[in-house]
C-alpha cells in the first residue's frame, strides 16, 4: 500500500509529464520505455491505480487531486466509493473520519446492514458506529428495519455528504 507522504513531486514537474483531459489523467511525455504519450496514467495495481516517478510509486488519484487544487489531503476520497475511478469529478478532500464514513459493507457484515449486528446476550439488533475513531453505541433494536432507520438517519447527520449506507 502507497500511504500519504510528507513529501510531493513538484507542480510544475507534475505539468510537465501529465497532462488533464475530460478530468482524467493523462501521459504528457515519455518517463520509461512502458510510457505511452497520450495514453490514460497508471497502472492497476491492488486496489489504486498507481503511478511510478523516479521510481517511487505514487496513486493516480492524489497526483491528479494535487494537479487541480495545488494542495496534498490528508485522505483523498473516492466519492463512488470506486478506487479505480479517477474522474477529478469523484474525487474530494476528507479527514480519516470522512474517509472511513464513505466505505461501503463489509464482506464480514452479517445483518446486510452497515453497522448492525446481532447481539446475542440482548436477543436484539446493535447499532454502533464510528465518530472520530470511536466506536459508539447507538441502542438495541428488536426489529431490524428500526435499527437500520436509526443508523442512517445517525449517519446523515453526523457524516451529512460522506455518509454510506452500504
Amino acid at each position: 500500500m502507497v500511504a500519504r507522504r510528507n513529501f510531493f513531486p513538484d507542480y510544475d514537474y507534475l505539468h510537465s509529464v501529465f497532462e488533464i483531459k475530460d478530468g482524467m489523467l493523462y501521459n504528457k511525455a515519455q518517463r520509461n520505455s512502458r510510457v505511452k504519450v497520450g495514453q490514460l496514467t497508471g497502472s492497476n495495481s491492488g486496489l489504486y491505480s498507481l503511478v511510478f516517478l523516479n521510481g517511487i510509486p505514487w496513486q493516480v488519484h492524489r497526483i491528479l487531486f494535487f494537479m487541480v487544487h495545488k494542495f496534498n489531503p490528508i485522505n483523498v476520497d473516492h466519492i463512488d466509493g470506486n478506487k479505480q475511478n479517477n474522474h477529478i469529478d469523484n474525487l474530494r478532500a476528507a479527514t480519516v473520519s470522512q474517509n472511513c464514513a464513505n466505505k461501503g459493507l463489509t464482506k464480514a457484515n452479517k445483518s446486510g446492514v452497515k453497522g448492525i449486528h446481532w447481539a446475542k446476550t440482548s436477543s436484539k439488533w446493535n447499532a454502533c458506529m464510528k465518530i472520530n475513531g470511536k466506536s459508539r453505541n447507538l441502542g438495541y433494536f428488536a426489529d431490524l428495519e428500526d435499527a437500520k432507520e436509526f443508523i442512517g438517519l445517525a449517519r446523515e447527520m453526523v457524516f451529512q455528504e460522506f455518509a454510506n449506507h452500504g
